[in-house]
């Protein structure tokens, strides 16, 4: 549940900040390894919690594309155990 807010106050962010000509959003990490290949976006902001493939995994798939198509990275992390 806190990916999920995180992620609707980012998109909610970057829709009104009007920064961005376009905004998409992936529910884990290999949904967003396909979009990042089709979409060749310049920012991914990410959990580092993500199923699938975590935000290690995404960056190391990033990195090992050639470099003038690698995004900038923004990684987030929430924590939401109730006895942390």
């Amino acid at each position: 549940a806190g990916n999920e807010y995180y992620k609707d106050v980012f998109t909610r962010f970057s829709e009104r900040s009007q920064l961005f000509s376009r905004i998409d959003t992936a529910t884990d990490g290999q949904e967003g390894l396909e979009k990042l290949n089709s979409l060749e976006p310049d920012l991914v902001i990410t959990s580092l919690v993500l199923e699938k493939i975590d935000a290690i995994g995404l960056i190391e798939s990033i990195n090992s594309t050639p470099k003038h198509k690698r995004p900038r990275i923004i990684v987030s992390s929430c924590v939401t155990h109730p006895d942390i």
